[in-house]
């Protein structure tokens, strides 16, 4: 999540969005993003759970 350019700050997991569930509208395929607050940086990362990696290379751990 970025917010003026630089990643969002974050105390504790709390500060960071709650869970949400994406749809890829070209496949269909529903995965669920769940965010947590990274404890060296402090800010709030993403990972996407039930992901394709072969088919879908760019559904990974992603720092927001």
């Amino acid at each position: 999540l970025i917010e003026n350019g630089k990643a969002r700050s974050c105390n504790t997991n709390e500060d960071c969005p709650g869970d949400v569930t994406e749809k890829n509208e070209e496949t269909g395929i529903s995965h669920l993003e769940t965010y947590w607050c990274d404890s060296v940086h402090f800010w709030c990362c993403i990972k996407i759970q039930e992901c394709d990696l072969e088919n879908d290379p760019d559904c990974a751990i992603m720092i927001y």
